[in-house]
Formats: C-alpha cells, sequence, structure tokens
C-alpha cells in the first residue's frame, strides 16, 4: 500500500514538468491523463469458454511521441481478470463455476499513429495479483492442496485507439498472458496451465 501510495503521488507531482514540458516542444512533449475501461475476460485451460467474466479497470497513463507517428505508452492501474460460468436460465440460473482475480498492471506499449485521430499498439505488462477468488457450487475451491496462482503476471498486449476530441480517447485491446497463470490442474483442458485472456475497453481522459 505505501508503494502504491509513493508511485500514485510521483505521477501526479510530475505533471507539473510535463506541462512545462508541452510549452517548450508541445510535439514532442510528455502527455498523460485518467483511464477506466471495462474487461471481458475468460482463462485458457480451465473447463469453461467464453469471455464470460466482466470487469472494471482504472488507473493513469502517460505517453510521448518520439517522432510523427511513433510513440510509446507507459500505463498504471487495476485489471480485474478471471472466468465465469453459470447454467440454466431465469430463476433455475446458478453460478457453476467463478474466478475473479485482481490484478496491479504496468504496461508498456508502443504505439503507431495515423490518420490523425488513430493509433494502433503492442506492447508487454508485469503485473502483481492481489487477490483471488475461486468458487464452485459448493464454495470456496482455495483450500487444501489445490494449485496456487503466481503472485505475478507477464501479459502480451494489442490495442486500436480513436480520438473522440481534444481529451478524450477510447481503446479497443486484447491481452493474453505469457507464461501461465496456474499450472496444469489434474483432469482439467490446457497442457500447460492456465493463461489469462482478455478483451478490453477504456477511455482515456487527457489532463
Amino acid at each position: 500500500m505505501r508503494n502504491l501510495l509513493i508511485l500514485t503521488l510521483l505521477f501526479f507531482f510530475s505533471f507539473s514538468a510535463l506541462q512545462a514540458q508541452r510549452l517548450v516542444n508541445p510535439k514532442r512533449s510528455f502527455s498523460g491523463g485518467l483511464m477506466i475501461g471495462a474487461v471481458g475476460s475468460q482463462v485458457d485451460g480451465d473447463q469453461y469458454s467464453g469471455y464470460n467474466r466482466f470487469a472494471p479497470m482504472g488507473g493513469f497513463w502517460v505517453s510521448r511521441l518520439f517522432t510523427d507517428s511513433y510513440g510509446v505508452r507507459f500505463e498504471f492501474r487495476y485489471i480485474g481478470k478471471g472466468s465465469l460460468r453459470n447454467q440454466g436460465k431465469g430463476a433455475e440460473r446458478r453460478k457453476v463455476y467463478s474466478l475473479a482475480l485482481h490484478y496491479l498492471e504496468i504496461p508498456v506499449i508502443f504505439e503507431y499513429h495515423f490518420l490523425e485521430r488513430w493509433a494502433v499498439g503492442l506492447g508487454v505488462s508485469g503485473g502483481y495479483l492481489l487477490a483471488a477468488k475461486e468458487e464452485n457450487l459448493y464454495g470456496n475451491l482455495l483450500v487444501g492442496g489445490r494449485k496456487k496462482f503466481r503472485a505475478y503476471e507477464v501479459a502480451a498486449h494489442a490495442r486500436v485507439a480513436f480520438n473522440l476530441t481534444t481529451r478524450c480517447n477510447i481503446t479497443l485491446g486484447a491481452s493474453y498472458s505469457v507464461v501461465p497463470i496456474r499450472g496444469k490442474m489434474e483432469g482439467w483442458d490446457g497442457r500447460n496451465g492456465q493463461f489469462n485472456n482478455l478483451l478490453t475497453f477504456g477511455l482515456d481522459y487527457l489532463f
């Protein structure tokens, strides 16, 4: 918690310097702001498919253009991931399986800007698992000898962004774990373990 507070304070204090640089060289200056969004998530290697787990994400970002077209973006964000399976409809609908994973994540995205308002990006992130909750019909599954989730995650990212206004962008992205978030479970799919598989939608606000 203390490290998170320090990072947050450093981010906001840095904006005075960023704004000053923008006045000196606006085309090559840093920019930054806040972001919020939603995640559709599944876990490859479990017994279920479909982006059925919906979760929030949010944090802040800083970016810099190196040329008129190429730049890099850094983010610090909370993001929810996991898996969900329901059966039945209406009053008979019931939750068969639920996995909720909560991460702090730092993506680094290399971007290509084109057609004035569009950008595409590729990158990687490091994530730290804050908490995990896994349940089925009978209750909590993270007990006994069940395999634990890795404390850290490395993921690959791809996204496209569109500039709505001078201060607002929308982003659509996909993310996939580079290494397993947990080893293979006996009797489950996935020869190499389990992997987070995400679709994301985000809104950026530029300071």
